[in-house]
């Protein structure tokens, strides 16, 4: 019988050296690993830090604190690395009847001592992508930055308006990037692929499509998508003093008017039930700032008109950052749709992953 459809994974102990022991194996191991392995969650998400739990029947002392393993999830003939992490807890339960378990729990390499370190720097006369290009690939630990590269597209970096001055205080380079990004509109996010860890600094929209395609009756096991045009916004006016010429200004905008793309097919329905905003408590130096704050406020607002969870048979090709194509649920919610959130859940029941997405359909 083929492998193709019989789901597997491996966990393997990374030791000093960069040497990889195999701890579990569902590829060799079948009969153990359906006796003692109960489940193995994987979690990726945009917004917190990546981690794994492995709940395993017996075996108390198999797993310590600080351990590091790369862990693969898939098919027997298709496995694809889906996290490298080290080990944050291990929980042993004894029960006064049955048998024991533990609980093994872990987070993503990347993150270990990236939210603890702080640093302060000042950049004058540069863009956002300036900043977060320069941070990438940065290995002095005196200073901020990462140890891989921050990816960043040509579009996004000729796009943007310099500022005057960027301030970094007492922060850590992932929550110092994060915050740019978000005053952006852009996606910020870690990620990983054949050749190592990267950062990726840019409007989700531009990454590269259109994506697999997951179908109603064929791949999707359960979908549920959310409209909200009540709470978005329809237009935004930017309220700011001018101290060049001494007097209050205001620039308004809408998604048209800003030469906004992205889900350009419910500007209709969002002109009818969304809301004007109005932007007077941000930092505003020039015009050009205005107008890009404007933008990137409203582009934020339009990406998250339509939202989506769902379940599908499990797919370990599916991450975080990715881009998918949803087809057959109906023609106002089909099409381009950015991953936020993935989770990968292997038991005796099969494997199943979930994931979260907004649509960001690109006309």
């Amino acid at each position: 019988m083929s492998g193709t459809y019989v789901p597997a994974f491996t966990v393997r102990r990374v030791r000093e050296g960069g040497t990889a022991a195999v701890v579990r194996s569902s590829t060799d191991l079948d009969a153990e690993l359906l006796a003692d392995v109960l489940s193995l969650t994987v979690v990726d998400d945009l917004a917190e830090i990546d981690t794994f739990t492995l709940r395993v029947a017996r075996h108390p002392d198999a797993f310590e604190v600080g351990q590091r393993y790369d862990i693969h999830l898939g098919y027997r003939d298709d496995l694809h690395p889906v996290m490298t992490g080290y080990v944050t807890a291990v929980t042993a339960t004894f029960p006064q009847s049955g048998g024991q378990t533990l609980t093994v729990q872990g987070q993503d390499v990347f993150f270990r001592g990236a939210r603890r370190e702080q640093h302060s720097d000042r950049w004058l006369q540069k863009t956002d992508s300036f900043i977060a290009g320069a941070l990438g690939g940065r290995r002095n630990p005196a200073k901020p930055g990462f140890d891989c590269p921050v990816r960043i597209d040509e579009q996004t970096r000729q796009g943007e308006a310099e500022h005057p001055r960027v301030v970094m205080r007492n922060q850590s380079t992932l929550s110092f990037l994060a915050e740019r990004a978000r005053l952006n509109g852009y996606a910020f996010f870690v990620g990983h692929d054949d050749t190592g860890y990267f950062v990726h600094f840019g409007p989700s929209e531009r990454l590269p499509g259109p994506g697999p395609e997951l179908r109603w009756g064929r791949d999707l096991l359960a979908a549920r998508t959310a409209m909200r045009l009540d709470t978005a916004a329809r237009s935004v006016e930017v309220r700011w003093w001018d101290r060049q010429q001494r007097r209050d200004r205001r620039l308004r905008a809408t998604p048209a008017s800003a030469g906004l793309t992205v889900n350009r097919d419910l500007y209709d329905l969002l002109d009818a039930a969304g809301e004007d905003r109005t932007i007077s408590d941000r930092v505003v130096r020039t015009a050009a700032e205005a107008r890009q704050l404007a933008r990137n406020y409203l582009a934020e607002s339009v990406k998250g008109l339509v939202e989506l969870d769902a379940t599908v048979v499990g797919r370990a090709d599916l991450r975080a950052g990715g881009v998918v194509r949803i087809a057959g649920l109906d023609r106002r919610v089909d099409g381009r749709y950015f991953v936020t959130r993935v989770t990968h859940h292997l038991d005796e029941q099969g494997y199943r992953t979930e994931l979260s997405a907004r649509r960001e359909v690109v006309s």
